[in-house]
């Protein structure tokens, strides 16, 4: 089936005209600026289905691209190379075999006799198993949609799935394993990315209203990622009043004003690691005025920031430092995709906060 992601560049227009109005308290520099135009050079000169068929790298970090095994293990092999490690003759070695364990995906020729197949299986196992434990929503209601062609992806009993997509549902396992989703009114996240993870809360919990606040780029590309799946649940960017039970699309300042209905669940995933502490303070001075529930996701050490060029990065006592006075944390554990840890930024982790 030929994906439904579609472009539409005067909604793009509208997108980053309104993300243009700035905040003291919301700035959009330094790794965040250049993020910011980089995306935006793509988007207009290539188009999100050129990007998605050439495996962009900035869309795969806000999750709108899945990558095949052999692209991760390319990737990830460049990169040990890169970092001297590997050299290029093992380099060559290591991606050649790569390539024909990946070709013959059913053959068991990875470590332990099991297949490239045999690692899909396993992950969608994982990930499903954890959502029963806890009572979640049923992993094969909230697959990857049919019209939603954004890279690789696995068939098991008929549904697709990919890893990025099961790492998501694993976040929200978590979350589900404290908080009843259907007595949850409204659903806010800071930093939409590609909107894959409202993708997934939303497939398992319809009746909730969202509200997505992100950088323009981003939020054009969630608002053309969740038309594709989901049409019909969308509201109009400039719509400003509140519709019960649909998605709707905010410039990340317009948090500065905003004022929710319900009981209200707040998501942060990846987003306050490329601000300096004094902005995620603001951000979460007001989603825990509102709030009654709020996820972190995020890296909690000095490697998160860092990487971005932020000298002094948001590290997990920011966390408790700025949420304690209203919440308490129930829940938090290192971060791991389906089959392993996140090696990156030393660590990622996960909080699970309660207003008191």
């Amino acid at each position: 089936m030929k994906s439904k992601i579609t472009d539409d560049f005067e909604l793009l227009d509208k997108i980053i005209a309104a993300s243009k109005e700035e905040h003291p308290d919301f700035p959009v520099d330094g790794p965040t600026y250049e993020y910011f135009m980089k995306f935006l050079e793509d988007i207009r000169s290539k188009g999100l289905q050129k990007m998605v068929s050439e495996g962009s790298r900035l869309l795969n970090t806000i999750g709108g691209v899945s990558y095949s095994p052999l692209q991760q293990v390319e990737y990830n092999i460049t990169r040990q190379c890169e970092n001297g490690y590997v050299n290029e003759e093992e380099k060559r070695i290591l991606i050649s075999a790569a390539k024909i364990a990946f070709e013959k995906d059913h053959l068991p020729l990875l470590p332990y006799e099991i297949s490239f197949s045999d690692l899909n299986e396993s992950s969608y196992n994982i990930a499903k198993i954890s959502g029963s434990l806890v009572g979640a929503g049923d992993l094969r209601d909230a697959s990857v949609a049919e019209e939603l062609d954004s890279g690789y992806n696995f068939d098991i009993e008929g549904r697709k799935y990919n890893y990025l997509h099961l790492y998501y549902y694993l976040r929200y396992v978590f979350a589900a394993s404290k908080v009843n989703f259907d007595e949850i009114d409204t659903y806010i996240e800071i930093g939409s990315g590609s909107g894959r993870f409202v993708e997934i809360i939303k497939k398992l919990h319809p009746h909730l209203t969202v509200h997505l606040f992100d950088v323009g780029p981003q939020l054009y590309v969630a608002h053309r990622y969740l038309n594709a799946v989901m049409p019909d649940q969308l509201c109009e960017f400039d719509v400003k009043e509140h519709q019960k039970g649909m998605i709707h699309f905010h410039p990340h300042a317009e948090i500065s004003h905003f004022e929710p209905t319900g009981r209200v669940f707040s998501c942060g995933m990846m987003v306050y690691c490329i601000m300096p502490p004094k902005t995620a303070k603001a951000y979460l001075d007001i989603l825990r005025s509102f709030s009654e529930w709020i996820y972190i996701c995020e890296p909690m050490g000095q490697g998160g920031g860092g990487t971005y060029g932020i000298k002094d990065p948001v590290v997990k006592s920011h966390y408790e430092d700025f949420l304690k006075p209203t919440h308490d944390c129930l829940l938090q554990q290192e971060v791991g995709r389906p089959l392993a840890k996140i090696q990156l930024w030393d660590g990622v982790g996960e909080m699970l906060w309660r207003k008191r």
